[in-house]
């Protein structure tokens, strides 16, 4: 079974840590990067109190410390600015949510994206989202795709998510991956891209390059990045970096398909 809650995470622009109450890391989607430096493993080996971040209320502009931020996670978000690395410095967005309490210690989980993306947050995921972290790395704790809690992942991505079955069929998708491709009147459940192109002809050429693009992710068989772009409702392009995670059996067929479209236009704009 395809643990989806690893996929999805590891193929996030934004970037998903569990620290504790003490300030020890227990968990990173990112790997060799990452604000918070994670090791080739994902391992985080400094505390989180140890780095050098103010953190600056978005409606106030009052900053707090990185035990406040913890010590009350319902607050919302905060910009996030790091001086850690000497002259180097990253603003950031950055919200906590309580994840689980066990004994005397509680588990947090952080996410920190671009400060450009204003999409919605997730500052208040359920505590039962603590089972899908815990069991990232354990293919028999995945969660089945159809389950709540994955689904409420998905859901409280910011990006785009698509989850595809090894026949390129679409599987789950959250709001802004609806909204993309203005899928509110359309039964797209198990449907293919090539039927999708049939059922949604205002956005044919967008679902038959998906085809193409499927093909080529499933053929790289690695994880992969590309821009490709869309049209709003009120006719702007947008640009979308997307990456592309294939998931395959052990007799090498395809198993899955995990999609992240991170909306980065203006970005794009502001580099012009």
């Amino acid at each position: 079974m395809i643990n989806w809650a690893n996929q999805i995470l590891t193929a996030s622009t934004d970037e998903f840590y569990v620290v504790d109450s003490n300030g020890k890391f227990h968990f990173s989607n990112k790997k060799k990067s990452g604000l918070f430096e994670s090791d080739e493993t994902g391992s985080v080996n400094r505390n989180f109190f140890d780095f050098k971040f103010t953190l600056r209320r978005m409606e106030s502009g009052a900053d707090i410390e990185l035990r406040e931020l913890l010590s009350d996670p319902a607050q919302g978000e905060f910009v996030l600015i790091s001086n850690d690395a000497g002259n180097k410095t990253e603003t950031r967005k950055i919200s906590a949510s309580i994840l689980t309490t066990e004994l005397h210690t509680k588990y947090y989980l952080l996410k920190i994206s671009d400060i450009a993306n204003t999409n919605k947050l997730y500052t208040h995921l359920p505590a039962d989202m603590a089972l899908l972290v815990g069991n990232l790395n354990k293919e028999e704790g995945a969660p089945p795709l159809g389950t709540d809690r994955l689904r409420t992942l998905i859901e409280a991505m910011a990006d785009a998510v698509f989850l595809k079955d090894g026949a390129g069929r679409w599987q789950a998708i959250n709001t802004p991956a609806k909204k993309i491709f203005r899928l509110d009147d359309i039964d797209w459940f198990n449907k293919d891209d090539n039927e999708l192109a049939i059922l949604n002809p205002d956005l044919k050429d967008a679902h038959l390059f998906c085809v193409q693009s499927d093909k080529n992710a499933w053929e790289n068989g690695i994880t992969t990045k590309s821009e490709e772009y869309g049209m709003s409702d009120d006719g702007r392009m947008l640009t979308f970096e997307v990456v592309k995670e294939p998931v395959f059996n052990p007799d090498g067929s395809p198993n899955g398909l995990v999609i992240v479209a991170h909306d980065i236009t203006e970005q794009k704009v502001a580099e012009k």
